[in-house]
């Protein structure tokens, strides 16, 4: 098994209007080295956006789940469970 902490920044876009919202991300990945079989489990704080997302806040936790077999990585799964407060 391989553990990885993760950090970085995530920004959502609405897309019947554009608007978007930015998320501050931190999660650590555990992948099976011989499957190349992985999860991913973090926590995120929304930190503002735009549109009718400025402004806004939040957190929560996610969990998502895939396969890496070299180059091209496949995302099967992701949940984002959590609150956003709209100003």
């Amino acid at each position: 098994m391989r553990h990885l902490a993760m950090t970085g920044t995530v920004t959502a876009v609405e897309s019947s209007t554009g608007d978007t919202y930015t998320t501050k991300v931190a999660s650590v990945l555990t992948q099976n080295m011989t499957t190349g079989a992985f999860t991913n489990e973090g926590t995120f704080t929304i930190t503002g956006g735009t549109g009718r997302f400025a402004g806004a806040t939040g957190s929560g936790t996610l969990l998502s789940a895939g396969s890496d077999a070299g180059q091209a990585g496949t995302l099967d799964s992701l949940e984002l469970s959590g609150s956003i407060t709209l100003p």
